[in-house]
């Protein structure tokens, strides 16, 4: 998979199908590893002042593709992907039928981008956000250190 475990950050935007004007998004969520997969805790807050924490569950199965479940904000889907080898695609859908959320995941210059689509009853979104490892920056001194485990230069 490759979104490793940490903490990420991602600027991006999503925009109703058939609307001219997206609304910007930010995302900022931590990946942790659990004995039977991935667990990640996300905020997503858009610029309108909306805010979403959503819970995601990532598991393997034996045939090479993950189970996926999405909780919170209204949000209650599981489906499956495939995230080992490009494309990176996912499909993940409501119980009712009523939802449905497809995603990809890609490599782009000194990102991870996140595209995909999403119905719940007649309406439609769409969304494509940048997503980067968080680096701690630590500053002071006119010195920034990016990691905050080395120590600063003294002189």
């Amino acid at each position: 998979m490759i979104l490793e475990p940490g903490h990420w950050v991602g600027r991006g935007s999503y925009r109703p199908v058939g609307e001219t004007l997206g609304c910007g998004v930010e995302v900022d969520f931590e990946i942790t590893e659990e004995e039977a997969g991935k667990l990640i805790a996300a905020r997503v807050e858009s610029q309108d002042g909306a805010e979403l924490g959503l819970t995601i569950w990532v598991v393997a199965d034996e045939v090479g593709t993950y189970s996926v479940s999405v909780r919170g904000g209204g949000v209650d889907v599981d489906g499956t992907a495939k995230l080992e080898a490009e494309p990176h695609l996912g499909l993940l859908w409501s119980e009712d039928g009523g939802t449905h959320i497809t995603f990809t995941l890609f490599e782009a210059r000194d990102a991870i981008g996140l595209r995909g689509f999403s119905r719940a009853g007649k309406a439609v979104l769409t969304w494509e956000i940048a997503i980067y490892p968080r680096r701690n920056v630590v500053s002071g001194d006119n010195i920034v250190a990016f990691d905050a485990r080395r120590p600063k230069p003294r002189g």
